[in-house]
């Protein structure tokens, strides 16, 4: 994609680039409003250059290294957690660093949870969300009006309660007994 092939298309809110595509030139974007870009495979670094000030909120981009996305790494983790919920496998080293920033960031990735049913998939089936930051999503989807994201977390809430699953080994031990008490 040449110099400016892009620029000025103020319109542009989305773009899924082939793999065809080998290259992106500096300034391809400028001007633009992407918020959601799908590069293909064959791109492995991200840059500021590249997208110019665009605002991309979800970049798709199985062939990128998290170490690769620049300032763009929040954007690539939630393009990869919304590629994997659509059943794309990535290389085992690329996953696994996706899988450790988005551990370690999990609450800057809130947000875009409760406005991409996909990203909130990932993070409740991966149990990414902490049982301490349900209420958090929860005023969060409230606030954008998202209905069917508030019944998800509600859900995932009460799944919490009900999921049995991993107690086969729990063992319960006998509370201390109290010891008598003296009367004077």
């Amino acid at each position: 994609i040449g110099d400016g092939a892009f620029g000025g298309c103020s319109g542009l809110k989305s773009i899924t680039i082939p793999n065809s595509v080998t290259s992106i030139s500096e300034d391809a974007f400028w001007g633009c409003s992407l918020t959601y870009l799908q590069l293909p495979k064959c791109i492995k670094k991200a840059s500021a250059k590249d997208f110019s000030s665009a605002p991309i909120k979800i970049l798709c981009a199985p062939g990128l290294n998290i170490k690769n996305a620049g300032k763009y790494k929040s954007a690539a983790a939630l393009g990869f957690c919304v590629l994997s919920m659509r059943g794309h496998r990535f290389e085992h080293e690329i996953a696994e660093g996706y899988e450790g920033y988005i551990k370690r960031n999990r609450k800057k990735l809130y947000p875009a949870a409760v406005e991409n049913e996909e990203v909130l998939a990932y993070l409740i089936e991966n149990k990414i969300i902490l049982f301490d930051h349900i209420e958090e999503c929860l005023k969060l989807a409230d606030e954008l009006g998202n209905v069917s994201v508030k019944a998800s977390l509600l859900e995932y809430k009460n799944s919490a309660f009900t999921d049995k699953s991993g107690m086969d080994d729990l063992t319960l031990s006998p509370l201390p007994k109290k010891p008598k008490s003296k009367k004077p």
